[in-house]
């Protein structure tokens, strides 16, 4: 399952509330969480308003198993 919607699922919230909360479009938002991300390539501004309507970091939203090279 996608992150997103997982995290949005997870404090009941819908796509359109998270919408409404980060200003990104439903469409964008459902095409990111149906797993169309090579597709919509996200900005970083995108990455970053859904991440704070979620109450997340954009790391633990977009780059999970992402390991750093520290």
């Amino acid at each position: 399952m996608n992150r997103i919607k997982e995290f949005r699922q997870s404090i009941g919230m819908t796509v359109k509330e998270l919408s409404l909360a980060s200003g990104v479009a439903v469409g964008y938002i459902s095409d990111i969480e149906n797993d169309n991300m090579n597709e919509t390539n996200p900005t970083k501004l995108v990455m970053e308003k859904i991440s704070s309507a979620l109450g997340k970091t954009v790391p633990e939203i977009f780059y999970e198993g992402v390991k750093s090279c520290g």
